[in-house]
C-alpha cells in the first residue's frame, strides 16, 4: 500500500464449515492493527464466505483489489469473488463473482 503502509488479509476457520476473511494493517511490520473482520458490501450471504481459500490481494494505485475462493462443498473451487478498495482497505465495494 502507499505511504509506507501494509495490509495483510488472511483466512480465519471459526468453525468446522464457515472461515472469514481478517485483514491488519501496519506502517512497518513490527505494530500492526487489531484484527478487522473484512466486510466488502453486499456479502449478505453466509456461503459467499463458507470454505474460503486462497485470498489474494492486489494493488493497483490507491485501489486495493482483494480476491478470494469460496469451495462450498470442499471438493474443489467453484466460486471466485473480488472486491475493491479506494482507500486502502478501509471500505470495501460490493463483491463481484468472477
Amino acid at each position: 500500500m502507499s505511504n509506507d503502509n501494509y495490509l495483510l488479509t488472511y483466512i480465519l476457520d471459526t468453525d468446522s464449515t464457515t472461515s472469514e476473511i481478517y485483514k491488519r494493517t501496519a506502517s512497518d511490520f513490527t505494530s500492526f492493527s487489531g484484527e478487522t473482520e473484512i466486510a466488502p458490501s453486499g456479502i449478505s450471504d453466509a456461503s459467499d464466505k463458507e470454505n474460503v481459500s486462497l485470498s489474494e490481494v492486489v494493488e493497483n494505485g490507491s485501489n486495493v483489489i482483494f480476491l478470494w475462493f469460496d469451495y462450498g462443498d470442499g471438493t474443489h473451487y467453484k466460486n471466485i469473488y473480488y472486491s475493491v478498495s479506494t482507500d486502502y482497505g478501509a471500505t470495501w465495494s460490493a463483491i463481484t463473482k468472477v
